[in-house]
C-alpha cells in the first residue's frame, strides 16, 4: 500500500506540473482549461491538486486494499485536504516572508500534495469512516461544479486573483488570442 501511494504522490507531482502549464500549449482548448491553471491565482493552482488527487482516488478505489466501508469519505477528505492546504499554508508563509519566493510556492505543492497522501496512508490503514458515501459524492460534485463555473467566472476574492497580470480571470484576453 506504502508503495502505491508513493507512486502515486509522484504521478500526481507530475500531472500538476503538467497541467500548470498545459494552458500555454493548448491555448485553444477551452474544455481543458477546465483542469489547467489559466493564471497565476491561488484558486487556480488548487486546481494543480483537485483533479490529479480526485482521479487518484478514483484509481485507489478499485486497488484491493483501499476500498473499505467509508473510503469513498476518506478520499473525499484526502481531496479537500490537498486543495484547502495549499492558501492555508501559502499565505501566512507569504505574510511572514513578506514576498512571492518562487521555490518556497513550488514546494509547498509538494507538500501539500504529500501530506494528503500522507493523510490517505493513515486513513486507510486504519480505514477510518469520515464521511458517508453520498454525502463524499456530493462534496466531490459540488467542488467539481465550483472549478468549473470560477475557471470561466471568477468572483472578486483574493483567492482568484492573478498577481502578475493583477486582474481575476482574464480568461478571454489571454487565451482566445
Amino acid at each position: 500500500m506504502l508503495l502505491i501511494i508513493f507512486i502515486s504522490f509522484i504521478l500526481v507531482s507530475l500531472v500538476g506540473v503538467v497541467f500548470h502549464f498545459m494552458h500555454k500549449w493548448f491555448k485553444k482548448g477551452f474544455l481543458l482549461h477546465i483542469f489547467s491553471a489559466i493564471n497565476e491565482s491561488t484558486w487556480e493552482h488548487t486546481k494543480l491538486s483537485f483533479y490529479p488527487v480526485l482521479i487518484t482516488m478514483i484509481v485507489h478505489y478499485y486497488i484491493p486494499g483501499f476500498n473499505y466501508v467509508g473510503f469513498i469519505g476518506s478520499a473525499f477528505f484526502v481531496i479537500l485536504t490537498a486543495v484547502l492546504l495549499i492558501p492555508l499554508l501559502y499565505y501566512p508563509i507569504r505574510f511572514i516572508i513578506g514576498r512571492e519566493i518562487v521555490w518556497i510556492s513550488i514546494s509547498l505543492y509538494f507538500v501539500c500534495i504529500a501530506i494528503s497522501f500522507g493523510l490517505e496512508y493513515y486513513l486507510v490503514s486504519n480505514q477510518i469512516f469520515i464521511v458517508n458515501d453520498f454525502s463524499a459524492i456530493i462534496g466531490i460534485l459540488i467542488l467539481f461544479i465550483l472549478y468549473i463555473i470560477f475557471t470561466y467566472f471568477p468572483p472578486k476574492n483574493f483567492l482568484f486573483f492573478d498577481p502578475v497580470f493583477k486582474k481575476y480571470g482574464e480568461f478571454k484576453q489571454r487565451f482566445d488570442k
